[in-house]
């Protein structure tokens, strides 16, 4: 189980927090470095932390990655070094493997929801190899996989929350479901090892730390406007999926002369219509392609390429490629996303012309993840911030050219602040730094 890696954490019931004997921190070396700058500014019933990470390889250079960060009172928040930590774990990578060494996964590497199940035809002149297809909803998501040689089937990708109603079925050649499919039921993995164990003991929270004396004078601030913001503006851009991994712009798409050759340097493969391997070679399609809004689904590789040099790249107002962070499209967006705004566009969500025609299909109630509460992070500027161990929280943090900045309202009163960062880089490099 050497390259599996474990790590415990501590679920304590309110107003108590883990206490632990205080131990020296192991030092690994730093292939990547992680440097914090930051500057408090004071308001009427907050603070303002404005904190600017920026993150360099070991030659000094920026480099990008995904992380997540949490600020925290340091003097409530106990760092559980017991020596657990990924950098720990991967040790084994710089050793020499004995020859008894096995590494079989027991439950594949999934991406999202997944599911599995069989395909059985009608009759076997049909045959066990098919495309299945899978559709969440009115097509809020879809997909298409290949049976083995035994009918079964694996997807992965889904992403909702609650439970949906998920359609199977495989087609023909005229879209017209054939055959049964029988999904196999959802179960907790097993593991046959034993968990590590974090040793502590549970201590009440004093309540007077979580006193603020709120009496004194106030300071009466001038009424403001706030305008629409850059990050706000690109949000409405890209409909709401976020800012992609790579943008054409204006100036550079009427600078090109075809949109192959737009599409190529965007990392479109011209060999195999495919944006890298980006989902660590698993079959995929076609890259679901968007325009002004309007998902194009099921498109084979001939399809795709029709309705791509349909277009001018002058015709364009900018081009987006979405290749890690595809994952907010689902299993739809499984093979990367190239979304196309064109200058005499309107944006919209609904195709008309691409209704879900579902008779023929079986359908399943699926469990999704759990919903949960966003991390607050706009208290109201009227009221005191009520001091908490955990001040800000982003698991989804990204770099854009090595940097990330964030503004944090912080509660008055707290003396000492932990920022820890945990991550990997683009290139699978472990990023781990806190910071008091």
């Amino acid at each position: 189980m050497d390259d599996q890696f474990i790590a415990p954490f501590v679920v304590m019931e309110e107003g108590f927090r883990p206490e632990v004997e205080k131990a020296e921190l192991e030092i690994f070396p730093e292939t990547i470095t992680a440097k914090a700058d930051y500057t408090l500014m004071d308001s009427v019933s907050y603070r303002v932390m404005n904190l600017k990470l920026d993150f360099l390889d070991e030659f000094e250079n920026p480099i990008d990655g995904e992380f997540i960060l949490s600020i925290t009172d340091a003097d409530q928040v106990v760092e559980m070094n017991q020596g657990i930590r990924l950098e720990q774990s991967m040790n084994w990578l710089d050793g020499v493997l004995p020859e008894t060494f096995q590494s079989n996964l027991s439950h594949p590497v999934e991406y999202g929801i997944s599911l599995k199940g069989k395909f059985t035809p009608e009759n076997k002149r049909r045959g066990l190899i098919q495309p299945i297809t899978i559709v969440r909803g009115d097509l809020e998501d879809y997909g298409q996989v290949m049976t083995d040689s035994s009918g079964y089937f694996w997807a992965t990708g889904l992403s909702y929350q609650e439970t949906a109603q998920i359609a199977v079925a495989a087609v023909n050649e005229k879209l017209r479901p054939f055959g049964s499919v029988e999904l196999e039921p959802i179960s907790k993995p097993e593991f046959e090892v034993d968990f590590p164990k974090l040793t502590y003991r549970k201590v009440p929270i004093s309540s007077k730390d979580y006193f603020l004396d709120t009496s004194g004078e106030y300071i009466l601030m001038e009424e403001f406007v706030k305008e629409g913001s850059k990050e706000e503006n690109e949000k409405s851009l890209w409909l709401g999926y976020g800012k992609p991994d790579r943008v054409m712009s204006n100036k550079q798409l009427s600078m090109s002369v075809s949109m192959g050759n737009v599409l190529l340097r965007m990392g479109l493969s011209p060999q195999t219509d495919k944006l890298g391997n980006f989902n660590f070679g698993l079959k995929t399609g076609a890259p679901l392609l968007i325009i002004d809004g309007v998902k194009f689904a099921f498109l084979d590789n001939l399809e795709f390429k029709e309705i791509i040099d349909s277009y001018q790249p002058q015709e364009l107002e900018s081009v987006g490629v979405y290749t890690f962070s595809s994952s907010v499209f689902g299993m739809a967006g499984f093979a990367g996303v190239i979304v196309l705004i064109t200058k005499r566009g309107q944006s919209f969500t609904n195709n008309p012309d691409k209704k879900f025609n579902s008779e023929g299909f079986q359908f399943f109630s699926i469990p999704g993840f759990t919903a949960f509460p966003e991390f607050p992070r706009n208290p109201p500027a009227d009221q005191y911030l009520r001091k908490k161990p955990t001040i800000f929280w982003e698991p989804k943090a990204k770099t854009s050219n090595g940097g990330f900045q964030v503004a944090v309202k912080v509660p008055y009163g707290i003396n000492r602040f932990r920022i820890q960062v945990e991550g990997r880089t683009l290139d699978g490099e472990v990023i781990y730094k806190v910071i008091e």
